[in-house]
């Protein structure tokens, strides 16, 4: 029974063994799982050296009671010895009241009385008790002989039992001792992997904080870029929307000086012809430069920053309006004396 609970327990380690060593296949990379399984294999060297000290109890209560068997048998051998002196002590005494009855029997005659013919009878009555104790010892001496034998071949099945299950145990405990080298050692390995896994986690953290904060700076780079992007993107917005409208003025200015031209007369003086000559030069001087001007808006000069190509915009923008303004103006007179002529 022992033994089917030792090898019960050894093939639960067997199988215990084997389910570690699979998790570990499967929780390589798995710290957590790497820890508990180094806690389980420490349990499982608990549970070896249990399963041990159990085997050594059980050892030495075996060979206590072995002693104590080793101890019946001399107190039935010592009873054996002391019966067997009996007996021939009985047996000796027996032999010498033969030989006096003998003795008796070849000196007397048949019509003789002596003093021993008297004794005869009690003596033939002892030496009958004796023969009955005789065999009475002869009887418990075979009865004690068979119950020797029987206790030997017990001690012998007890003692053979003993050294079975005590070589089983060293070979269990010699396996047991093996196993926990094997799991040492790789205690020690997982400990060294652990080790290595641990310096990689570090040297990852590392890097990871370092990109965390690369990507940081890349966001607020990426941030600052849609900011400015974003206001260009409003910035083109206004400007094309002042583009639009200067070059709508710049259409109507043009227009209105094609009207212009085309209502002069040759019969205009020639001061007046030189004012209006003067004055168109200066009108397209001046569309001229608008038109450059607006042309050219996008193609600001290097160096300029947002608030600068505003504000050069907004002086084409007041320029343009003071050109309007002046044509206008000019155009009224012209009409005014033309119609005066």
């Amino acid at each position: 029974m022992d033994c089917m609970v030792s090898q019960e327990s050894s093939q639960a380690v067997h199988v215990l063994c084997a389910d570690r060593v699979t998790q570990m296949t499967k929780t390589y990379n798995d710290i957590e799982a790497v820890t508990r399984l180094l806690e389980e294999k420490e349990r499982d060297l608990e549970l070896a050296a249990k399963i041990g000290q159990t085997l050594l109890e059980k050892n030495k209560h075996f060979e206590e009671k072995n002693e104590h068997l080793e101890e019946l048998v001399a107190q039935a051998n010592e009873r054996i010895n002391q019966l067997r002196h009996d007996l021939c002590m009985k047996e000796e005494l027996l032999r010498i009241y033969s030989q006096t009855y003998d003795g008796a029997d070849g000196s007397s005659t048949p019509g003789s009385s002596t003093p021993e013919d008297a004794c005869l009878p009690v003596l033939q009555k002892k030496v009958k008790t004796l023969e009955e104790e005789n065999l009475q010892l002869h009887l418990e001496t075979t009865k004690l002989k068979s119950a020797t034998d029987g206790l030997e071949d017990r001690e012998h099945k007890l003692v053979s039992d003993c050294v079975q299950q005590l070589e089983e145990v060293h070979q269990q405990l010699a396996q047991f001792a093996k196993e926990l080298t094997e799991k040492t050692e790789e205690c020690a390995e997982q400990k060294d992997e652990i080790s290595n896994l641990l310096h990689q986690i570090i040297a990852l953290q590392k890097r990871i904080r370092t990109l965390t904060a690369e990507n940081m700076d890349l966001h607020k780079t990426l941030e600052a870029a849609h900011d400015s992007q974003n206001y260009l993107t409003r910035e083109i917005a206004d400007l094309k929307e002042k583009n639009e409208e200067l070059l709508a003025l710049l259409e109507e200015t043009q227009e209105e000086l094609r009207k212009f031209r085309s209502r002069e007369r040759p019969s205009v003086v020639r001061n007046g012809f030189m004012s209006s000559s003067l004055h168109n030069s200066t009108g397209e001087s001046l569309a001229s430069e608008l038109e450059n001007s607006l042309r050219s808006e996008v193609d600001y000069p290097k160096g300029y920053s947002p608030m600068e190509r505003r504000k050069h915009t907004w002086k084409v923008f007041e320029t343009a309006k003071a050109v309007r303004s002046a044509c206008r103006q000019s155009s009224a007179r012209w009409v005014v004396a033309v119609e005066d002529l």
